[in-house]
């Protein structure tokens, strides 16, 4: 008998087709990190380690899909958030960005292979699609 894989699920769910369940998959963020004995700081910080920390945490549990997620300060550090990385926590902001409206007039839209930690997120997309693609 097949298994049903988890491409399968998502792919059915998209179509609006029944099957068996609905597909699932979590949210876990760098709190992966724990499957590979790396920090949260290096998970946040290191496209390597995140990817690797990720596909852990799909070998292990074996999610429909797998979600490259790690924090919500990525956009606002592109644009010149100041961010702290605390060893074993999300990271946060080191103070209000926008501490004045007048500031907003100032942002620019940031460049995805320079600013801040995208290019760093976009490396750990590309590592984990590049072993998704080897199944």
């Amino acid at each position: 008998m097949n298994q049903t894989t988890g491409k399968q699920y998502m792919l059915s769910a998209l179509r609006r087709k029944r099957l068996d369940r609905v597909p699932t998959t979590v949210l876990i963020g760098p709190y992966c990190a724990r499957l590979t004995q790396s920090s949260v700081r290096e998970i946040l910080t290191d496209a390597r380690k995140s990817a690797e920390a990720h596909l852990a945490f799909h070998d292990r549990f074996h999610p429909d899909s797998l979600v490259v997620y790690n924090d919500i300060y990525l956009e606002a550090e592109a644009v010149g958030s100041e961010l702290e990385f605390p060893e074993d926590r999300i990271s946060h902001p080191k103070r209000a960005l926008l501490e004045d409206k007048a500031q907003l007039a100032r942002l620019r839209v940031p460049d995805p292979q320079k600013d801040g930690r995208i290019p760093y997120f976009i490396e750990v997309c590309q590592r984990v699609s590049a072993w998704k693609m080897n199944l």
